[in-house]
């Protein structure tokens, strides 16, 4: 069982915790070497002062640094049994029923509704309809693929994905690799999803954007077009989906409080507004759209044995894209400067303070001009030693593009393995935040070129 496992904001008992966000290795190391213990509560009933005072004299002694000065078992139950006698004593109760309160239904309940309502969000309408059955959803026409010249591309991609320094618990990027999209030979999605304020957004973007795309490019003739509708139309449904899953958690914890039920307020979903930046890859034939909404990067290289490269994006950052906060003034937006810590002020967005000016979710802040629309690029394909990489924000904010290339260079040209060579640089050089890195290489390899480790480091090898 992890400490502090049920914590929330609005529970005042973890409050020592919450506001010096720990992350779970933080609070792990704070509880095992810095003595971090959880306040303990003090009686409010009549009669329960006493005994409050006395359990919590019992759970401080169990918790000591030193295992030789805790008690054992057997003291703590005959100690336990002591205070729940004299509990009863001072309040006349007949049994210690009143001691033990057991788990709310009501609360229960309410929980249950509110994972089932989250859960729901990713069972979106795209999730259960494919090729010829997304014509009869709403607004949608008989399926047609574009055209594209060449149908044996292939695309050959390694991931890697990691908490990094934030921890198992603040884990929010999500990626999507598929060959072959909806069975279409040189068709193929590659994308990255960094979420903000919670996993949720870039959850339902990496499980649902390949069927958004596929829904609707039949109404388009260019790829581009569709790609940039996919967004949007992620964006729409993930809004809505979260209201109406906080409006269903809400209600039902609301019923459990007017019912007698739990009255911490632990089952009502926090008002918050989780979004994820973007960059997805869609490579037809010959033919490459990279979407990019927000500050992760797709860079591409178009020979194994220089050093040239072509960065495909541009980052959508309030602070260092001047275009972007022009837009978002022209908008009528907020646009503030904050103290980020570091001894000067960052430009961000809205009243919520957001970093980044075009992104999926974060409903509060369209209003301030943040929007899903993403950038389009279109890159033509020669068929040569081509390869992307396409990478959330952890990556690039300690490894530049010219860095990423060479590091490339001089690995194995096995996608996975240079994945986790430009990774595994992210976390030595301290990145802070989750690490995603997608390289894909936009032709079949040779098998000469899939080679293993221990081959590549024997000296002998033919």
């Amino acid at each position: 069982m992890l400490p502090f496992a049920d914590r929330a904001r609005n529970v005042a008992l973890a409050h020592t915790v919450l506001d010096m966000s720990y992350n779970e290795a933080d609070l792990a190391k704070a509880i095992a070497s810095e003595g971090l213990r959880p306040s303990l509560p003090t009686g409010t009933e009549e009669g329960s002062a006493a005994s409050a005072s006395a359990l919590s004299g019992c759970v401080e002694r169990c918790w000591v640094l030193d295992p030789n000065d805790r008690p054992t078992f057997v003291d703590v139950q005959k100690e336990l049994d002591a205070i729940a006698a004299a509990y009863l004593k001072s309040t006349g109760a007949p049994s210690l029923r009143r001691v033990w309160r057991p788990p709310s239904v009501a609360r229960d309940a309410a929980h249950a509704t509110a994972a089932a309502a989250t859960a729901d969000l990713l069972h979106h309408e795209w999730a259960a309809a494919s090729g010829s059955e997304r014509a009869h959803l709403p607004g949608t026409y008989p399926h047609r693929f574009p055209p594209h010249t060449n149908p044996r591309r292939v695309v050959n991609a390694g991931v890697f994905s990691t908490c990094g320094a934030r921890g198992a618990d603040k884990m929010e990027d999500r990626h999507v690799v598929i060959n072959r999209l909806d069975g279409i030979a040189g068709a193929h999605l590659i994308g990255v999803f960094d979420g903000h304020r919670g996993h949720e957004c870039a959850e339902f973007a990496h499980r649902h954007v390949a069927a958004a795309l596929t829904a609707t490019w039949h109404a388009h003739s260019d790829p581009g077009e569709a790609l940039a509708r996919a967004f949007q139309d992620v964006d729409g449904a993930f809004v809505d989906a979260f209201e109406r899953s906080r409006a269903d958690a809400t209600a039902d914890a609301l019923e459990g409080k007017v019912n007698g039920g739990d009255k911490s307020g632990d089952a009502l979903m926090k008002k918050r507004y989780p979004g994820c930046t973007a960059c997805v890859v869609l490579v037809l034939g010959d033919v490459m759209y990279v979407a990019n909404a927000g500050d992760c990067r797709a860079v591409m290289c178009v020979d194994y044995g220089t050093d040239a490269f072509h960065v495909l994006t541009t980052d959508h950052a309030a602070d260092t894209n001047e275009r972007e906060r022009v837009r978002i003034e022209n908008s009528g937006g907020l646009l503030r400067r904050i103290p980020n810590g570091k001894g000067f002020n960052t430009w961000r967005v809205g009243t919520s303070g957001l970093a980044v000016t075009r992104a999926m979710g974060d409903a509060d802040c369209k209003g301030d001009g943040v929007t899903s629309l993403p950038e389009i690029t279109k890159v033509d394909l020669s068929g040569g030693d081509e390869y992307i990489v396409v990478a959330c924000d952890g990556l690039w904010d300690v490894v530049s593009n010219e860095e990423c290339v060479k590091m490339i260079k001089d690995t194995v040209k096995e996608p996975g393995m240079c994945a986790k060579r430009l990774g595994s640089e992210a976390m030595t050089r301290m990145s802070g935040d989750n690490i995603t890195v997608v390289v894909a290489f936009l032709k079949d390899l040779a098998t000469s070129e899939k080679v293993t480790w221990e081959r590549a480091f024997t000296t002998n090898a033919i």
